[in-house]
């Protein structure tokens, strides 16, 4: 008889709104004689941490009805209540019931625990168990009536542990005069002492005759456990009493996680290397989080940061590390991992993993082009003062994959340079290709002696210095010595004597 009446409440439902609305007597006379669900106290709750979940998706609907009594008889819907459904610390499935007091929800099998709230009724909390698809109707019982009616309006809160939950209480007052009401809090009675509760606004509301108010109370949970635990939020106005049950989920927020990253995770390197990373880790979980390194390497490398394997990560920050790889001498030439993974108290980070290719030959050759050695075997430039030069470098990559190579330069006594060819001081070479660049500076007048232009090529995992000569000298012609000026002297005197003879036998040449 039961099932029937459902079945037709539901065919009317589905019918379209034009057919609820005649049947809506119909229907308040059929939610009297339906039988409800045993209503469980509030008190003396065990919230659900089951794992008997099959994984197969049921069905389950029903109707939740309000009454002056949990087992009253005279009973009506309820609309707009919320039904929650929380599994192993996690809200799986939530909704509100339509103007008859009907929901439904797909959920899978298992053990729940089921809170259902609504405006000016008691929670009503109980563990169900769902095997199949079933009917689940749930009655509350109406707060006694004294012109004030609390609520919670977000009666089930998800937090993390160290991260602040927010609920909302409204108060609403019909009474003819004006109310203070005044709030208080009950911790939960597993593991209180790791909870704390407050109200930023104060612990007391002036209510308006005919008016509501809301009120926020803030709670954290500063243990290590996980799981749903119920707060208590009493209210006081007059003569008027009520606790209102705030059920509270503790587990790991989908947002919250370690993230373990490595902007530059591969390294080229030779056998006997020592190769340096720098990984960071965000934290995004709220509260400090002492943690170790696990490092897994090949047999017999070294592997190791500046602080061991000991790392600590505040809260909502990212932190790094240099970390450093010793490649033994023996290493074939050869592709090879280093995987690391930061571990803490229930928590656990993603595992991060760093390439290193070994080869038997340097990773990249670099030269200086266009200058012959001079006899230390550095390329020897010869310059005067005030001269403008060029040193072109080329770099060749010999191994396997594109190297980052930053560049820097030394020229002379901190001669002014500018680089061409490799903006931002860096360049990349393409494996099997090469890249040049060019050094230019000028010699300070004024300036002779000889000098070096040192290049630092740091990529790849490893560093490379190129070094030039700068041989300088002056661009004036150089002084006149005191015997040089007497030749000079007498070769004018000279020259000026036959001048004069000259001139003396043009004339007697004239007369005759």
């Amino acid at each position: 008889m039961v099932f029937a009446i459902i079945q037709g409440v539901r065919a009317v439902k589905l019918s379209g709104q034009n057919a609820i609305l005649p049947a809506t007597a119909a229907l308040l006379i059929l939610l009297y004689l339906m039988p409800v669900a045993a209503a469980q106290s509030t008190t003396g709750l065990s919230l659900s941490n089951s794992s008997d979940s099959d994984g197969r998706a049921i069905y389950v609907e029903g109707y939740i009805t309000g009454g002056d009594e949990v087992h009253d008889k005279t009973t009506y819907p309820i609309p707009g209540a919320i039904i929650y459904f929380i599994k192993d610390q996690q809200v799986v499935n939530q909704t509100k019931s339509n103007a008859i007091g009907y929901y439904n929800v797909v959920i899978t099998s298992g053990t729940y625990s089921v809170v259902t709230a609504a405006a000016g009724f008691q929670t009503l909390m109980d563990e169900q168990e769902f095997k199949g698809t079933r009917t689940l109707n749930r009655q509350l019982k109406k707060v006694p009536y004294a012109g004030i009616v609390p609520y919670a309006v977000n009666p089930v809160l998800e937090t993390s542990p160290g991260r602040e939950a927010a609920c909302t209480i409204c108060v609403e007052n019909s009474q003819l005069q004006d109310q203070y009401v005044s709030f208080g809090l009950q911790t939960p009675e597993v593991d209180g002492k790791n909870w704390a509760g407050w109200c930023p606004e104060g612990q007391m509301l002036g209510i308006r005759s005919g008016s509501q108010r809301e009120i926020t109370f803030m709670f954290q949970y500063n243990g290590d456990q996980r799981g749903a635990y119920v707060w208590y939020v009493l209210v006081t106005g007059g003569s008027f009493y009520a606790k209102i049950p705030v059920v509270v989920v503790v587990k790991d927020m989908p947002y919250e996680s370690l993230d373990l990253y490595s902007n530059y995770p591969s390294r080229t390197v030779k056998a006997g290397d020592t190769a340096r990373f720098v990984f960071s880790v965000n934290n995004g979980y709220a509260r400090d989080k002492p943690l170790t390194l696990e490092i897994q390497k090949p047999d017999g490398w070294g592997a190791t940061t500046g602080n061991g394997t000991l790392y600590y990560a505040a809260r909502a920050e990212v932190a790094s590390s240099d970390f450093w790889v010793y490649v033994p001498q023996d290493t074939p030439p050869g592709p090879y991992t280093v995987n690391l993974t930061l571990k803490g108290q229930d928590v656990s980070s993603n595992m991060l993993t760093l390439y290193l290719q070994v080869e038997g030959t340097p990773a990249y050759e670099a030269v200086i082009k266009g200058y012959k050695a001079s006899a230390q075997g550095y390329p020897s430039i010869n310059l005067t003062d005030g001269d403008a030069f060029d040193i072109p470098v080329r770099v060749y990559n010999d191994g396997e994959f594109p190297i980052d190579i930053m560049v820097t330069a030394e020229v002379g006594e901190n001669w002014a340079y500018y680089m061409s060819g490799a903006p931002w001081d860096k360049i990349t070479v393409e494996p099997g290709s090469g890249s040049d660049l060019i050094i230019r500076s000028r010699v300070p007048n004024g300036t002779t002696g000889n000098y070096t232009a040192k290049i630092y090529l740091d990529g790849g995992g490893q560093t490379k210095t190129l070094m030039a000569l700068l041989n300088v000298t002056s661009s004036e012609s150089p002084p006149i010595k005191s015997d040089a000026l007497g030749g000079l002297l007498l070769a004018g005197g000279t020259a000026g004597v036959i001048t004069v003879s000259l001139l003396a036998t043009a004339r007697k040449r004239r007369r005759y």
